[in-house]
């Protein structure tokens, strides 16, 4: 029944920042197709707008995923591409490694897969298993272009998870394999694929963040992971240099009661605004990720919440300086 009244329906935890919900189905399972069903009461089913759907297997690898869902009304049905045979190449893999027969031979079956763009995470993480004295230098090059041509097929949100990560991590040293300038030419190509993220904690009881000063290169993408360890809320916002009071006495204006398209409040629609968090409750993170400025300068991240601006803020220094950036890693 789509009236919460009449009690067979399921909710989260009001006001919950990724609020989530998951069925377990028991054993493995062939899925076509997944039909979700909402509230009917007081339009309050238009909540599920933008919802995600994701699909694991037994190991909660992911095999489906659908995002931005429009919201049921009262129900929609999604249905599903299914990848048989690579869950079955998976499944082979695993045996594969556990079985520890021919390594040497494991591993160019392997980068033959990363060679093709197929199963990647799986045979990067293999490859990582059996270690680099497995692999064969003639197989090291396609390899690493198999890798780099899946990564750039990525967008922005999922090379900040650390499975990308440590496919990268193989992939560069693969690339220690190549010859000449074919080395660094290949780990270039491979940083420049990797999101770096900052994480930034707010200190509790204190009204500040744990870091005065984060340092990014012009120009590239990254993310700052904003986990709010204190016992009310904060945001953060990253402006333009000088911007920050003109930024938060703008914000300290608006109604709470009136977010913007992306579900935030207290942050102004500015050209002085790169980017902006929703409000983070205590105990909770939300991963702010954008690109660098060109621009070279001491840039500002700054809670918007009202009266808390003046201490609550940070400078986020954006360089080309190869010494400065090292020295932030």
């Amino acid at each position: 029944d789509g009236s919460f009244g009449a009690g067979t329906s399921t909710h989260s935890n009001e006001n919950e920042d990724q609020p989530w919900w998951e069925v377990d189905l028991g054993s493995a399972q062939a899925i076509e197709s997944v039909t979700v069903w909402t509230r009917t009461d007081e339009g309050l089913g238009r909540r599920l707008d933008q919802f995600s759907l994701i699909i694991l297997d037994g190991e909660r690898h992911e095999l489906v995923r659908s995002d931005r869902q429009a919201a049921p009304a009262p129900s929609s049905s999604v249905i599903l591409a299914t990848d048989a045979a690579g869950g079955l190449r998976r499944a082979a893999i695993s045996a594969a490694l556990a079985t520890g027969a021919d390594p040497a031979a494991v591993a160019n079956a392997l980068a033959g897969l990363l060679a093709k763009g197929e199963q990647v995470p799986a045979a990067a993480e293999g490859l990582r298993t059996l270690g680099p004295g497995t692999w064969a230098k003639a197989n090291a090059s396609a390899a690493v272009g198999g890798i780099v041509a899946w990564a750039k097929a990525l967008p922005l949100t999922q090379r900040t998870t650390a499975e990308v990560k440590r496919v990268l991590e193989v992939g560069d040293q693969l690339a220690g394999l190549l010859s000449g300038d074919e080395v660094a030419r290949a780990q270039a190509e491979l940083a420049a694929l990797s999101v770096r993220v900052l994480t930034l904690k707010t200190v509790r009881e204190q009204m500040r963040y744990d870091q005065p000063r984060l340092v990014v290169e012009a120009g590239k993408p990254f993310a700052i992971d904003l986990i709010n360890e204190d016992m009310m809320p904060h945001n953060l916002a990253v402006v333009t240099p000088g911007s920050r009071q003109a930024v938060a006495l703008a914000a300290q204006v608006m109604p709470i009661d009136k977010p913007d398209a992306q579900g935030r409040v207290f942050i102004p629609s500015s050209d002085q605004v790169l980017a902006g968090t929703k409000l983070v409750n205590p105990g909770k993170h939300e991963l702010l990720l954008l690109t660098a400025p060109a621009q070279e300068g001491d840039y500002e991240y700054v809670c918007t919440f009202p009266g808390h601006w003046t201490i609550m803020w940070g400078t986020l220094v954006v360089t080309r300086n190869p010494e400065l950036l090292k020295a932030a890693k």
